[in-house]
């Protein structure tokens, strides 16, 4: 989980604020049906504990929860070109979305040769062109996909005596 580019796509992710608007928390029941929606928890359901976040320099858990929860994203959804389609225009997978369309992690260039196989599927683009991921697009799709809390983990224990 530490790795250079998961690194750099968790920076990613810090940087352009998707913390505010999405958590990384799959709720205890008492405070809410993350347990019982479909493909949130994975194969495996279960709450997240603190042992989900143990040697990350940070734990994303974020601010609010205007958007979906990603702590399962990876498991959710595992098309790396749906991400990109999301993030650069994210009412074109959902008509009622909030999320503002992250067009500055793209380049919109001319074809030359092949067409790019990471190129976003984008209406109204002019003939020969495409629009690409750029390096920190792609760092930060390959963090959404590592995103994953469907291993099990111990059953809890209780607390030592004080």
């Amino acid at each position: 989980p530490n790795s250079g580019l998961l690194l750099q796509g968790q920076r990613v992710y810090r940087e352009q604020g998707c913390y505010q608007c999405h958590t990384q928390v799959v709720r205890p029941t008492y405070a809410g049906p993350d347990r019982w929606r479909k493909g949130w928890a994975g194969e495996t359901p279960r709450e997240t504990h603190p042992m989900d976040y143990y040697g990350l320099p940070i734990a994303m858990l974020g601010v609010q929860r205007i958007g979906p929860d990603l702590a399962n994203v990876g498991y959710r959804v595992t098309d790396a070109k749906w991400h990109y389609k999301h993030l650069y225009a994210p009412r074109s997978i959902n008509d009622y979305s909030v999320m503002p369309a992250f067009t500055q992690l793209f380049t919109k260039r001319k074809i030359d040769g092949q067409p790019s196989v990471d190129a976003v599927d984008v209406a109204d683009l002019p003939e020969g062109y495409e629009v690409v991921p750029t390096p920190d697009a792609r760092a930060l799709v390959t963090y959404l996909l590592a995103l994953r809390k469907d291993s099990p983990t111990a059953a809890p224990t209780a607390a030592p005596a004080p």
